[in-house]
């Protein structure tokens, strides 16, 4: 939970963004300025409740999280990278374990998998970086990592390998120990970014944009099982680098994937009641690098960059239709997709990487000031 009344106040003693320039954002006066990040943020949701952002700075992994006491603390370092190698300046993808606490993965400098958990579920405490290594005779060099949970609580990784495939990995049991790489198939083009959801009977599909600017899917035979083919499901896409579907689930269960086509409006599709997919549909707007999160109330929220904004739009209720989008805030002018997460109090929460300074890049955020509510103003990611 955040301190409203103190980070509202910072926003109205003046925290603005200096137009022109570099478009850069000022900070709290007491704030403790981060690492020049390199990346977006992945959001994790701690066994409490409290939010923690994950990026990359010059080849390490940062992190920050949200106090007990409300507000956020300071970025600090999930210890060295191993020996000899750096992340690659990738979002790094983070979910969290059947027993409660976090996982962060990455991909080093040598092409190879690694991956970091809190130590004996305690927050803040951190394992070593251990090594899910490759598939053989492959990288993951230029690879963007996801990761779903199957229903019974084991967490399974996916990325695009070398040979263009899709590679997966998943726990043995929940929490324990990893299996080695398999193929999924496919060929997609470099650097795309695969989603995963969980249907409403706990099996996961997963969406990937093909170099064809279709929208490709498969998904578990049954909950935690084997896989299908993959599904061409249409549309005319953008895809390629640092570009890939959103999925979020409504409320009913029904999965709802989010995407730009080659217009530059966001479309989306919806599992209909009966089975089967429904057609492309827009009505959005214009944006690009949709990310989706679910009120607390059930409704889906989609954000995207329009333009040197960050704009949303929701559900008017439940399972139902949609309100386009509006902006929030000022122009942050982000430099990739935004991301999002829901508090313990259900109020969302978004965040966007962003120039800080000239010589500085990191993270700035805004959030609901009731659950399902208006939105506050901008401000870095920067503990005080």
């Amino acid at each position: 939970m955040h301190m409203l009344v103190r980070r509202t106040a910072r926003v109205l003693l003046g925290l603005s963004l200096i137009l022109g320039g570099a478009g850069t954002l000022s900070s709290p006066a007491n704030a403790a300025p981060g690492p020049n990040l390199q990346t977006g943020a992945a959001i994790g949701v701690n066994a409490d409740g409290r939010l923690e952002a994950f990026a990359v700075s010059t080849g390490a992994m940062w992190h920050i999280a949200q106090l007990p006491t409300g507000g956020w603390g300071i970025w600090d370092l999930i210890r060295d990278a191993p020996s000899g190698v750096a992340f690659e300046a990738h979002r790094p993808a983070v979910a969290r374990n059947k027993g409660g606490w976090l996982e962060v993965f990455a991909v080093g400098s040598n092409g190879v998998m690694y991956h970091s958990y809190q130590a004996s579920g305690r927050v803040g405490g951190w394992s070593p970086w251990y090594s899910m290594g490759a598939p053989s005779g492959h990288s993951f060099g230029f690879a963007r990592v996801t990761v779903g949970t199957n229903r019974d609580g084991r967490l399974e990784v996916f990325a695009l390998g070398s040979n263009l495939e899709l590679w997966h990995a998943w726990q043995l049991t929940a929490g324990g120990a990893w299996s080695g790489w398999a193929s999924l198939g496919g060929q997609f083009p470099r650097e795309t970014l695969p989603a995963v959801g969980m249907n409403a009977d706990g099996r996961l599909e997963v969406f990937v944009i093909g170099g064809d600017g279709r929208l490709w899917h498969l998904w578990q035979l049954s909950a935690g099982g084997g896989w299908s083919g993959w599904l061409n499901e249409g549309g005319s896409l953008r895809g390629g680098a640092n570009t890939g579907p959103a999925v979020g689930t409504n409320q009913d269960g029904r999965l709802e994937v989010f995407a730009t086509d080659t217009n530059g409006q966001v479309v989306h599709k919806w599992q209909g009641f009966s089975g089967g997919w429904s057609g492309w549909a827009g009505g959005l707007g214009g944006g690009s690098f949709p990310v989706v999160e679910q009120n607390l109330g059930g409704r889906l929220e989609v954000f995207a960059n329009v333009g040197s904004h960050i704009s949303h739009a929701w559900q008017v209720a439940p399972n139902s239709g949609w309100h386009g989008f509006d902006r929030i805030g000022a122009q942050v002018n982000p430099y990739n997709s935004p991301s999002a997460g829901r508090n313990a109090d259900g109020r969302l929460e978004v965040f966007a990487h962003v120039g800080l300074t000239p010589s500085r890049a990191g993270i700035v955020h805004s959030w609901q000031l009731t659950p399902g509510g208006a939105w506050s103003g901008w401000i870095p990611l920067e503990g005080a």
